[in-house]
């Protein structure tokens, strides 16, 4: 039933158009909906919003007594959220000063 999700699609040569159902009928909660939406969205990060510099990525984790407070306690997760983005900055920017950049930058 076209109530419980579709797509539309139209040809970009011929402009004919078909409107298909999902058969997941779960709008949203489906795994193989959300996967093939984030495929999407990483694409388009990676081709339209992130520009071609090098990057970083970092996984901070930390033991599990520490997770469940910092997901209870926004304000202690935004302290220790920025402590390490303080931390990186330092480091980075010290690294980049001594390898001769001017005015060096850190964005996150």
């Amino acid at each position: 039933m076209l109530k419980e999700g579709f797509v539309y699609a139209k040809c970009g040569d011929c402009n004919e158009s078909i409107v298909i159902a999902l058969s997941c009928k779960q709008r949203g909660l489906c795994n193989s909906c959300d996967t093939r939406r984030g495929i999407a969205i990483a694409a388009h990060l990676v081709d339209e919003v992130i520009p071609r510099v090098k990057i970083r990525q970092w996984v901070i984790t930390f033991p599990h007594d520490l997770r469940y407070l910092l997901a209870w306690k926004a304000d202690l997760r935004g302290w220790v959220l920025s402590a390490v983005m303080r931390a990186l900055e330092r480091h980075y920017v010290a690294q980049a000063q001594a390898r001769g950049g001017k005015d060096p930058k850190f964005a996150a």
